[in-house]
């Protein structure tokens, strides 16, 4: 099996999309099923809900993210890195497949993950009177933060591969936008949207659960806000930094030819080259072109957007704990 098809069919294959979230819709519904029957009602039914479609949603990024990992990693390891040899350059390819998409890590990723937030209702005591109720909401939130876990995990091997291979990238100012940065920001771009989405809902289905509001859950929220942060600012770092230096390095050549063109006196300026002075204001114009182009893969306004997201999903969280701190 080529590298392509092996590290998609992990994630992209319909089965294994299945398997990633059919845990997450059963343990669900029977904590929902056992709910009435225990009870004769059910008081969280949209808490489970919006985490049902959170769970999707992640998946079918984890889908996404290995696509593009897989389907256009190669070309952009042939056209944008400082490497010759075929074989060098396909086996660079394969260990940033293999560290990204490695199954074996983000399945024990998941597991640690999941465990440690599947103890939210005993530490919490949801459920006081009922145990197998508390226990299959334990089971639930497992298996929907195991996906959370293995999704945080390609996160983090994904900056950490990024900046290891950055020395290698090989790019000018020219081609901010080009196909060379387009692998790496595109990433970027689909991974804050995605994480955006997924915390939204995440934050806004504890309002609809028996979590109580308090330190732990606002500790979860700025954790998610963290992530979000590095997606945006952290995994683009290591191209920001390429083009940065290339940009500082032609606006310092172009200083040097515009003073060496600067005439000596007014009396020169006067009696000046008139061909001199044109090629003066044509460097100028480039300066200032280059001066005004923007490095970064996206604007201010689109950070403040996705930020934006967060911060009203957090916002009746907040609400709520202020009113209980101060009204309560």
């Amino acid at each position: 099996m080529d590298t392509e098809n092996k590290y998609r069919a992990v994630f992209t294959n319909p089965k294994a999309k299945v398997s990633f979230i059919a845990p997450t819709i059963l343990t669900g519904l029977i904590y929902l099923i056992l709910q009435w029957f225990v009870t004769q009602n059910i008081v969280d039914s949209i808490f489970v809900g919006l985490l049902f479609g959170s769970t999707v949603i992640l998946v079918f990024g984890l889908s996404s993210m290995a696509k593009h990992v897989t389907n256009r990693g190669l070309n952009f390891f042939s056209s944008s890195m400082d490497l010759e040899a075929e074989k060098e350059i396909f086996g660079r390819y394969q260990e940033y497949c293999a560290k990204i998409l490695h199954f074996p890590g983000m399945m024990i990723a998941g597991l640690l993950y999941g465990t440690a937030v599947s103890l939210t209702p005993f530490l919490f005591d949801i459920w006081p009177e009922h145990f197998s109720l508390k226990l299959t909401l334990a089971v639930f939130l497992f298996a929907v933060n195991f996906v959370t876990g293995a999704a945080v995990y390609s996160l983090v091997k994904y900056i950490e591969q990024t900046y290891k291979i950055a020395p290698l990238i090989n790019i000018d100012l020219w081609q901010a936008n080009s196909g060379k940065t387009d692998f790496l920001l595109s990433m970027t771009r689909k991974m804050a949207v995605l994480a955006s989405v997924y915390i939204a809902l995440s934050l806004t289905s504890v309002l609809f659960s028996l979590i109580p509001i308090n330190s732990i859950v606002i500790s979860y929220g700025i954790f998610s806000g963290m992530i979000l942060l590095s997606i945006l600012f952290i995994t683009p770092a290591p191209v920001v930094q390429k083009l940065k230096e290339e940009k500082i390095k032609m606006l310092n050549d172009l200083d040097d030819h515009i003073h060496d063109l600067l005439p000596n006196s007014y009396s020169d300026l006067n009696s000046g080259d008139t061909i001199e002075l044109e090629r003066m204001k044509s460097l100028l114009e480039l300066r200032e072109k280059i001066e005004n182009l923007n490095v970064w893969p996206f604007k201010f306004k689109s950070i403040v957007a996705t930020l934006s997201v967060i911060f009203f999903s957090a916002l009746p969280i907040l609400v709520r704990t202020i009113l209980e701190v101060f009204f309560n």
